[in-house]
């Protein structure tokens, strides 16, 4: 029988005690080694210095738009044009004698106030810039000093560009405006202060390309890197397993999904479309541009502009301009350019609707529909920080003197730097493309309507409309031709504006040939036009039979795949065999492993139900999954489970979403920042 002094005596429990307070004490040491909290606040300060600075510039954009707007009225409005106290010169008299005269004096004015427009078109967003670096700067942002070395980040490399504008003779003025000194010199004051943001520009980046694989230099090093592989296979004269890499990615849809694309499409015909119109210099600032233009677009000219001007010549409270002799003969209005309307590039793009259009606006990935008065593209502004440098860690380590320490201290407090923000290097902004799935800036666009909540281009003519400036999702794209400003000018530039020429009729019929420095875009688009020396290796729309119908004649053929591989396989001696795309996948694992020529059932973790594994070797098998299909290399493999994954990653060291073609992109529609 226990008594209660046995009952005392027990141990049970003490462990879990200590247990308790060591760890109590280490977490309390382990908060006191890594300010946390310090990583945690610098991200909050991070963000809120790229907002901030991303809706300075669009407020500036909304102020430039909205003064322009003004502007646009006081030309309509014919008695200020024609009132004496407001005007240095006299008008002629209003007779019939002096009408060309008055008409020419009225032209004058017309053409100051858009002197004065066109002014504000490149002051405004400059201003617009200056105040986002302010912004930043407020917020904790560093100015750019280092983040591609001292004096040649992308705002030092744009000046040089405009003075190689200014060196060719195309920086004369516009409407009268002698803009180059003074933009240059406000850009050259924001560089001297520090960068702190970098800013979305349009015309010093790259067009609207289609399809827009021909834009990314990895698509046309994929192409090489295959042709390279293809001629190893022919000089071999026999295949083997792995002796091709992915055709996944960026070459796919060029011999998968555009497979009724045939030689004769892809070798003597002019399939692409490359569009510079909106990335050509916009007379109007770079930088955080607007967007606007003087006159119609040539797609609207005729239905809006005699009605505007009309509007002018019969106001009521001025009879006498009915006649047309009385008005100047260009009123010069500022309008909005194509970039900001859906349907110029619906009408270009065959999935802007679908991929773009529906898929942000319609309500597809947002909470619901855009309302209809905000839908349209238009102006944007887009602020990426430079790194926020934070003392993430306090480290302890002994006292070089703690010894001979008068207080007894046996460790010293030392703080080691980290940074927080965009791990971009200066390839990255030297590269000809940005992933359009890894934007770490921040966006802001304008907004505003007309009466009967209209959206501000249902009328082309810039009006004082826009009341706010708002954040916008971060990957929903901004208008087309803007990209971040970036450093230098790359080969693949160059090619593109050869590719554009009207008298390159295809790859293999052109006048001239591309830059030297170009030539391997070209070679890499003429190796593509090549279906059986080339696009045959990675999808064969010839096979004689599938992976499919191979197994469901024989269950044991993935026993053997490895073996019969050049019988399966096409080449030159077999020209019915299976594509890349088309062989089963090779998969492997890295645990335990299973015995060849063993199968095992396993969970689908992607179709349900459950998967057969085909063992060929002890880490090596092939799958057939929960429906019965042979898994090819363009699906995942169903039999392991995937993790949260970056989108669109293919880094080949960890587990994450299936890597099918759909995924390869999360980023609806054209490729933008």
């Amino acid at each position: 029988m226990k008594t209660f002094r046995t009952t005392c005596k027990s141990e049970s429990g003490q462990v879990l005690i200590t247990g308790i307070i060591m760890l109590i004490v280490l977490l309390l040491l382990l908060l006191s080694i890594f300010d946390v909290h310090n990583l945690i606040r610098a991200k909050f300060k991070f963000e809120t210095a790229q907002q901030s600075a991303a809706l300075a510039g669009a407020r500036w954009q909304k102020e430039s738009l909205n003064l322009i707007g003004e502007l646009n009225i006081l030309k309509s409005c014919v008695t200020l044009l024609e009132g004496e106290k407001n005007w240095d010169i006299p008008l002629p008299p209003d007779d019939e004698e002096n009408a060309d005269a008055r008409r020419r004096a009225i032209q004058g004015r017309i053409d100051q106030l858009t002197e004065m427009q066109t002014r504000v078109s490149f002051i405004g967003p400059m201003i617009g810039y200056g105040a986002a670096q302010q912004a930043a700067k407020a917020n904790g942002m560093r100015a750019i000093k280092n983040r591609m070395s001292e004096g040649d980040h992308a705002l030092a490399s744009y000046m040089r560009r405009l003075y190689i504008r200014q060196a060719a003779g195309k920086t004369g003025p516009v409407n009268n405006y002698d803009w180059f000194e003074p933009y240059l010199s406000m850009v050259g004051r924001i560089a001297a202060s520090g960068v702190a943001v970098l800013p979305n520009a349009r015309g010093t980046g790259r067009p609207a390309i289609s399809p827009p694989e021909l834009g990314n230099s990895g698509f046309y090093a994929a192409l090489l890197q295959h042709k390279a592989e293809i001629a190893a296979i022919k000089k071999a004269g026999k295949r083997k397993v792995s002796d091709q890499s992915s055709w996944l990615g960026l070459p796919y849809r060029f011999v998968k999904q555009y497979s009724t694309w045939t030689d004769h499409v892809l070798g003597d015909t002019r399939y692409w479309d490359i569009d510079y119109n909106l990335s050509s210099f916009p007379n109007e600032s770079e930088i955080f541009t607007l967007g606007v233009q003087t006159g119609f677009s040539a797609e609207r000219h005729w239905e809006y502009e005699p009605t505007f001007n009309g509007a002018v010549a019969t106001d009521p409270k001025n009879p006498r301009y009915a006649n047309s002799r009385v008005l100047p003969g260009d009123m010069k209005w500022f309008c909005y350019d194509d970039s900001w309307y859906p349907d110029y590039f619906a009408k270009r793009y065959t999935d802007y609707k679908t991929d773009h259009f529906d898929y942000w606006f319609g309500g597809n990935i947002l909470r619901s529909k855009v309302k209809k008065k905000y839908q349209y593209e238009g102006t944007a502004a887009y602020a990426e920080a430079s790194s926020l440098d934070v003392d993430r860690a306090v480290r302890f380590r002994p006292h070089k003197n703690f010894s001979k320490s008068k207080s007894g201290l046996i460790y010293k407090r030392s703080t080691a730097a980290s940074s927080v923000g965009p791990s971009r290097s200066r390839a990255d902004y030297e590269s000809d493309t940005f992933s359009t799935s890894y934007r770490p800036g921040a966006i802001a666009k304008v907004l505003g309507e007309l009466e009967g909540e209209r959206a501000p281009i249902s009328i082309p003519v810039v009006l004082p409309v826009f009341e706010q400036a708002v954040l916008m999702p971060t990957y929903m794209p901004i208008p087309a031709g803007f990209e971040v400003l970036r450093s230098l000018k790359t080969p693949l530039d160059d090619f593109l504006v050869w590719l554009a020429d009207e008298k390159v009729k295809s790859v293999f019929n052109y006048h001239e040939a591309p830059p030297e420095i170009a030539k391997e875009f070209l070679e890499a688009l003429q190796e593509l036009s090549k279906g059986k020396d080339f696009r045959y290796y990675g999808w064969n729309p010839e096979a004689k039979q599938t992976a499919q119908e191979l197994y469901e004649k024989n269950s044991g053929f993935l026993f053997n795949w490895e073996k019969n591989y050049a019988q399966y396989t096409y080449s030159d001696s077999n020209p019915g065999g299976l594509g890349w795309l088309q062989e089963p996948k090779r998969c492997t694992e890295v645990t335990k492993g299973h015995s060849a020529g063993r199968s095992m059932q396993t969970p689908d973790t992607i179709n349900g139900g459950t998967a057969t594994r085909y063992y060929v070797s002890k880490y090596v098998y092939y799958v057939v999954d929960g429906k019965g299909k042979v898994v090819t290399n363009e699906d995942s493999d169903p039999t392991i489970r995937y993790t949260t994954h970056a989108p669109g990653c293919n880094c080949g060291k960890c587990i994450g979403d299936p890597l099918v073609p759909s995924t390869h992109n999360r980023q609806k529609g054209p490729p933008r920042i």
